[in-house]
């Protein structure tokens, strides 16, 4: 699987576009997961106006806005008719959008897609909409895996359970609290829980293969000096911090 990020830059509701893309995940230019609105700026900053055409698969693992946009499906379907996965709940956020097929994901139900094996996993992340079960994705294909963790902490014991029985190759990880002292983990990450996390998946054998540990959704850091520290700090613990619009092969 041919990764490019998209984004890479928690940024809270209301926040200025300045502070960076949200991110989204573009796997071999036909599955997109978690289509926020930046997006299309991202394509056209960069002057990639094709970057999207072949999609036609849009996974959404939860209403929040930072993680999809109405508008932004709805242009994706001016190129072609788009597969919407999502909880029951999510796609009903989502149903007034012409040109989309609704399929529900429901957690630890493998569903086929093409080449692809996506299995919704549990999460502790919450939101306000009423009944809604926020996921993250294992994503396997060709005898490789991903799991996308954005957002939710801490790993509930039922997927560490179901990671540690199909591990992964790759765990992409949330950094929003960066290198706060105090390690709440109830909706994100801080760089030492997350460090912590990846130690426990690889004691568990959830974490094998190429072993990539990936920190993105990371604090947006003005401060050059406080930059650089967060980021080799990152490093000597063992992550990956992609860039926006970096490519990782899974």
């Amino acid at each position: 699987m041919k990764l490019r990020f998209l984004g890479s830059t928690y940024r809270p509701y209301g926040s200025k576009k300045a502070d960076g893309f949200s991110p989204a995940l573009l796997i071999d230019r036909t599955m997109l997961i978690d289509p926020t609105e930046d997006i299309f700026r991202f394509a056209e900053l960069y002057a990639m106006n094709d970057l999207y055409d072949e999609v036609d698969t849009v996974v959404v693992t939860h209403t929040h806005p930072a993680h999809a946009s109405p508008d932004v499906l709805a242009r994706l379907c001016r190129k072609r008719p788009i597969r919407l996965y999502g909880s029951e709940a999510t796609l009903a956020m989502f149903s007034h959008v012409e040109g989309l097929s609704l399929l529900p994901l429901f957690p630890f139900r493998t569903v086929a897609i093409g080449r692809y094996r996506l299995t919704p996993l549990s999460t502790r992340h919450t939101t306000a909409t009423l009944c809604e079960i926020p996921l993250n994705l294992r994503i396997a294909c060709d005898g490789h895996a991903l799991f996308y963790a954005l957002d939710g902490g801490v790993l509930t014991e039922d997927t560490q359970r179901y990671l540690s029985q199909y591990p992964v190759d790759a765990m992409l990880l949330d950094g929003a609290y960066g290198t706060c002292d105090i390690d709440v983990c109830h909706e994100h990450l801080s760089l030492s829980a997350a460090e912590t996390l990846i130690e426990t998946a690889k004691v568990d054998g959830c974490l094998c293969g190429k072993g990539y540990a990936i920190l993105t959704n990371t604090p947006p850091m003005p401060d050059a000096t406080e930059k650089y520290a967060f980021s080799e700090k990152a490093k000597r613990a063992g992550f990956l911090l992609p860039y926006d619009g970096s490519f990782l092969e899974v």
